[in-house]
Order: structure tokens, then C-alpha cells, then sequence
């Protein structure tokens, strides 16, 4: 019979540069490690291995796992999605699937109430573009659909979104730059307060205990799916040949 756990929860962060998982138990501090880049999937799964035994746990104790969909190494990605397909399908664990822009969100520091401002999320697309979505402080309204674009091009997007914006993640830099060289307002930044497999741990932790799981922002329950972001915005992958998979069912079609 399929084991739920014992409340251990499992966070694997494999989109990007710097792979990471993260195990928190009840009642003790995260168990957070990096692999060295390139990751593969020997070493994710050792890493897995090594973060076990470190705290004397076993794969049938996970309760939840959370895994980022992307976008980001498109080899990372397929990694970590099969890395949790393979704890996820015998062993029937819910699963939490969240793409890497909205983990960010889940990373960066929370500013005072009351000056909740927007935060953009960036990462580095490769070739001079960027990857970029926007949330509200809270994270409860997107304000910028996730797209794929340059920092120049994005400063028509810049010029509507609210006061108070920051910017989070690796390509931070590149719309401060741009942004200066326009003679916009200059957005803050953003400070990074959790791993992000820490935070995917904690997020599966929360799907786990309101009765549900999801994939990134408007997926269907239970699965998780590889995150690509073309001219038409972000979509679920659903070819075979990528990690396509449901949490407790067959591939995806």
C-alpha cells in the first residue's frame, strides 16, 4: 500500500543555474543543498539520497513534494519533473508545481503592510531577452502576464504598472539599466529571503494541508507540467517526450 508520508516535505529547485532540494521535517530547520552545475539526474537523485539520510528519513516518510515547471534549463526542468514522477506515481503524493517566475514571489522579502507594491518577476531568457511576469505585493492579482522580451521592450509595460514596483530575480540588473537609460522612475529591488526549494517545500506543504495540489498558476490539479513562455504568453508543455506526467496517473495527453 502507497504511503502519504510523515510529513516530510520535499522541494526540488532544478531550473536553474544552481540546482537545489530541500527537505523540512516538523519541528526542525530546512535540509538545503545545492548540486554543482550541470545538474544531471544521478546527481539530483544523490543529492536527494544524501539529504535522507542526513536527517535519518526515508523516501516513504514525504508527505508533498514541490517542484519548479519553469521556465528556465529546459534539461533542469525535465530533471527535477522526473526526479518527482518518480517519487510522485508509486507512491501517489500530491504534488505542487509552480512556475519559476511565481517563485520569486515566494522568495523575495514581504515589505510592510501597507506598502504592499507590485513585484516583476525576470529571468534571464538568453540572447538579450528576458523572461517576465508581475504580481501585486500579496501575489493574489497578476498585473503582467508572463512573456517573452527584451528590457527595452518591456519598459512600454513598466510605464503602466503600479508605484512601488520591485524587481526580483537574475535579470534585475538589466531593467534597472534600462529603466536608467530611459529616465524612468527606478524600480527597487527586491530581496531574496528563501531558498527557492525551501519555498517550494513550504508550498507543497500548504497545497498539502488545504486538501489539494496544483501546477503553477492556471494548470490543471494535480499536475505538473514543463512551463514554455512564447509571443502568445506561458503554456503547459504536453509533448510525451517531455516529462509530461498527472500525480497518480499516466502521462498526460
Amino acid at each position: 500500500m502507497s504511503s502519504r508520508g510523515t510529513g516530510l516535505l520535499l522541494g526540488i529547485d532544478s531550473s536553474g543555474r544552481v540546482p537545489s532540494i530541500a527537505l523540512l521535517a516538523p519541528d526542525r530547520d530546512p535540509w538545503l543543498a545545492t548540486c554543482e552545475p550541470p545538474v544531471r539526474g544521478e546527481g539530483l537523485a544523490d543529492l536527494l539520497r544524501l539529504g535522507l539520510k542526513d536527517i535519518s528519513a526515508a523516501v516513504a516518510d514525504i508527505s508533498a513534494v514541490g517542484v519548479s515547471t519553469g521556465p528556465g534549463s529546459w534539461t533542469g526542468v525535465r530533471i527535477g519533473l522526473a526526479l518527482a514522477a518518480g517519487l510522485v506515481l508509486p507512491h501517489k503524493l500530491p504534488v505542487t508545481g509552480m512556475s519559476s517566475l511565481r517563485l520569486q514571489l515566494a522568495c523575495c522579502d514581504k515589505p510592510a503592510q501597507g506598502d504592499e507594491g507590485p513585484v516583476l518577476a525576470t529571468l534571464d531568457a538568453g540572447s538579450g531577452n528576458i523572461y517576465v511576469a508581475a504580481w501585486s505585493g500579496d501575489g493574489g492579482e497578476q498585473l503582467l502576464d508572463y512573456k517573452r522580451c527584451t528590457a527595452e521592450e518591456l519598459l512600454v509595460d513598466l510605464r503602466v504598472l503600479p508605484a512601488g514596483l520591485r524587481v526580483a530575480g537574475n535579470a534585475a540588473q538589466a531593467v534597472l539599466g534600462a529603466c536608467s537609460e530611459a529616465g524612468l522612475r527606478m524600480p527597487g529591488l527586491a530581496g531574496e529571503v528563501l531558498d527557492p526549494a525551501v519555498a517550494l517545500a513550504k508550498a507543497a506543504g500548504t497545497e498539502l494541508d488545504s486538501g489539494s495540489s496544483m501546477t503553477g498558476d492556471r494548470a490543471t490539479p494535480g499536475q505538473a507540467l514543463p512551463t514554455y513562455i512564447g509571443p502568445t504568453g506561458a503554456k503547459p508543455n504536453k509533448n510525451r517526450v517531455a516529462a509530461a506526467w498527472s500525480a497518480g496517473s499516466g502521462p498526460a495527453r
